[in-house]
């Protein structure tokens, strides 16, 4: 359907539905904070419970270096992200995974805004990472609220830190061409 032609990097997102049957939206962004990271090589960890319910106790990092635009090479960001729903691709960017395009959207705004908490912390001195424990019980509540809720276009919209830091995003989901960042909904 429509006017423009596949993303180069297809592949990375069609993998991840072939090896994801309950993934139904993809989010491939080109966060700041979380290419940052990756290009220091430090881990992205959680610090605070919004990041608890994105990233985990830290994120999976798919290593190799550049466009993801073949099938072998999507099927090994499919391998690294596994079963999370955020994985950061080596100096490139991050692919978020949900059950709409609203949710994978609210969880690359939840993964940049992490990577910028722990940033932070960082320069402070050495953070306080988020007890384990602490982030099972989160995902847990999550799993259970999300049956419940679902995540609206509205909930994009409220948020500035997504109106300022995912102006690509913004665009695509009012019917824009964006070049930082792609998006695919549905099977």
């Amino acid at each position: 359907e429509g006017d423009l032609e596949p993303v180069s990097e297809s592949p990375l997102h069609l993998a991840v539905y072939q090896k994801r049957p309950e993934v139904m939206a993809i989010a491939h962004t080109h966060s700041p904070m979380v290419v940052t990271f990756s290009i220091a090589g430090i881990p992205l960890r959680t610090v605070e419970n919004q990041g608890a319910s994105v990233i985990g106790k830290q994120a999976p990092v798919f290593e190799t270096y550049g466009l993801v635009d073949n099938f072998e090479l999507g099927y090994g960001v499919a391998d690294a992200m596994g079963s999370h729903n955020f994985c950061v691709l080596k100096s490139h960017g991050n692919l978020v995974a949900g059950a709409s395009i609203e949710e994978a959207c609210v969880y690359a705004m939840w993964g940049e805004r992490a990577a910028g908490y722990q940033y932070q912390a960082m320069l402070l001195g050495e953070p306080h990472w988020y007890p384990e424990g602490e982030i099972d019980k989160i995902n847990d509540g999550f799993i259970r609220e999300r049956r419940k809720f679902k995540f609206r276009k509205s909930d994009l919209f409220s948020c500035p830190f997504l109106l300022e830091g995912f102006k690509g995003v913004h665009s695509i989901l009012l019917g824009d061409v964006a070049d930082n960042c792609h998006m695919s909904e549905g099977r």
